[in-house]
């Protein structure tokens, strides 16, 4: 891959449906779960990202 992931596109406008949530990411250290942790939060969603090994004792 010669180009780098977009993770965040300029004037993307939501719906607002997710606006007073708190949304839950396993997997937000890379991939799809990053991407969809970094728009929510770009949109001022509260996201709390879990990952893996993250919680191993």
């Amino acid at each position: 891959m010669t180009s780098q992931p977009e993770f965040i596109r300029p004037g993307y406008q939501g719906a607002n449906k997710l606006q007073d949530k708190f949304i839950l990411i396993t997997g937000g250290d890379s991939g799809i779960g990053r991407a969809v942790a970094v728009q929510l939060a770009a949109k001022g969603i509260r996201v709390k990202s879990v990952a893996p090994g993250s919680l191993r004792r």
